[in-house]
């Protein structure tokens, strides 16, 4: 194929020249957070029965306007010793690499995170030391109030369980603070209108010197819901060139669950790139239900952008054969002027007049004498 294509701009060329566990919080279910050190600190959260966890991945609520839930939270210490954990609810939001985190303080929230009502009495719990056969727990009740202004469609939250740990650095004092938490989501009754788009925000060409191997461009793309459910989905990503060539992507996986209103950006690798001067990159994202949901995916969305690929390689190569071919053709041209004998006069002395070298025919030579 690069073969192919190489003769063909060499032709036309010369035409031309002739969720996991972690301290943001991103956990899910009753994963445990651990410390470092040589006293461990271990423990999770998660969707509780009334004895237990119950081993759901998260809560979920489908609400009218005004609704309101009761329901509990499991608090679990895998560790040694008894731990005092927070409680928090925090709004819920996708970071830019699309993993699944809450906003740092509860006071800046302003969705589900404030639809969430822990009791003052718990909002701090101790929760036992782990036995020989199971965790220590800790069950804790809240109440979800659905404002009677809630916007159809999907909101998020987190419930936290985070551990704070003081201690100095020399003379400075340090504050640790873990935090792990089980999701929260609530459908609001009305119109659904699941929507991503996606926009490619650069690419960056990387040429090889070899004119019969392929190049690789790196696309940097965003995706977008700007509808009001969440969404997951996949990805595929191609490069068009401007003679009909394509390099495609390997499918690539998009976030598990995209929340309304947030983004995700991310960047892959395309190999097998012909540069043919002007090719373009496209991204397409298949929308995907997220677990749970039975609502109508939406529609396929795409993005592009065209970029520059000269193939520099191959212009190079094409000027080098055009100066030898001219080369070639100038000193040939050159020799057979040089051994062409030297032209005759009409007379066969290579003079214009009478031989002797006098006046032509019939001129009258006119003198005076002194």
């Amino acid at each position: 194929m690069r073969a192919w294509w190489l003769a063909v701009v060499v032709v036309a060329l010369l035409g031309a020249m002739v969720v996991p566990a972690s301290a943001d919080g991103a956990g899910a279910g009753a994963t445990p957070s651990a410390s470092s050190g040589s006293n461990k600190a271990s423990f999770g959260i998660g969707p509780a029965s009334a004895t237990g966890l119950s081993g759901a991945g998260g809560f979920f609520y489908a609400s009218t306007p005004g609704g309101v839930f009761s329901d509990r939270v499991a608090v679990l210490n895998y560790s040694v010793r008894p731990l005092v954990l927070r409680l928090e609810a925090v709004d819920a939001v996708n970071t830019t690499e699309g993993g699944f985190t809450g906003v740092v303080n509860p006071a800046q929230n302003v969705g589900a995170g404030a639809w969430v009502h822990l009791p003052a009495s718990k909002q701090e719990v101790e929760v036992p030391a782990r036995t020989l056969k199971a965790p220590g727990v800790t069950i804790v009740p809240f109440t979800v109030f659905v404002p009677q202004n809630a916007e159809p469609g999907d909101h998020a939250a987190l419930v936290l369980a985070v551990l704070t740990t003081r201690s100095t650095r020399g003379n400075v004092p340090v504050i640790l603070q873990q935090r792990i938490g089980t999701r929260l989501f609530i459908r609001v009754t009305g119109p659904l209108h699941p929507k991503l788009t996606v926009s490619v925000v650069s690419t960056s060409y990387h040429m090889t010197w070899n004119p019969f191997a392929t190049d690789r461009v790196t696309v940097t793309y965003i995706i977008r819901n700007v509808g009001n459910v969440k969404l997951g989905g996949t990805v595929t990503a191609e490069i068009r060139g401007l003679f009909g060539s394509v390099a495609r992507a390997p499918r690539q996986p998009l976030v598990q669950v995209l929340l309304p209103g947030n983004q995700v950006t991310h960047t892959l690798t395309i190999d097998g790139v012909y540069p043919e001067f002007w090719d373009t990159a496209t991204v397409t994202v298949r929308p995907l239900n997220a677990v749970g949901d039975a609502n109508p995916p939406g529609s396929i969305a795409s993005g592009s952008r065209s970029f520059w690929a000269i193939p520099w390689p191959v212009i190079v190569i094409v000027v080098l054969l055009a100066a030898a071919v001219f080369g070639v053709l100038w000193r040939r041209r050159r020799q057979a002027t040089a051994g062409e004998p030297p032209q005759q006069s009409p007379n066969g002395n290579g003079s214009d007049g009478p031989e002797g070298g006098g006046p032509s025919d019939g001129a009258e030579v006119v003198g005076t004498l002194q």
